[in-house]
């Protein structure tokens, strides 16, 4: 919400979701399997989500969904 609210490029947030969100050791594996992938994204600002199957990229700022 805070990042919907301010509109910044900044800073950028990595979640994981699934399997690996309570395993360090396998958040840091995902993380730098495919940090060099998502450097570029997460250098201009985004949101990162990894999941079991899939990752998901959301470039910051948020848009506003509500307004038509």
């Amino acid at each position: 919400m805070l990042l919907s609210l301010g509109r910044g490029h900044e800073p950028s947030v990595i979640l994981f979701r699934g399997d690996s969100s309570h395993n360090p050791q396998r958040q840091s594996a995902l993380l730098l399997a495919n940090l060099l992938a998502l450097q570029g994204d997460l250098e201009a600002g985004c949101i990162v989500v990894f999941e079991a199957t899939r990752i998901r990229i959301r470039r910051l700022p948020l848009a506003d969904e509500s307004v038509e």
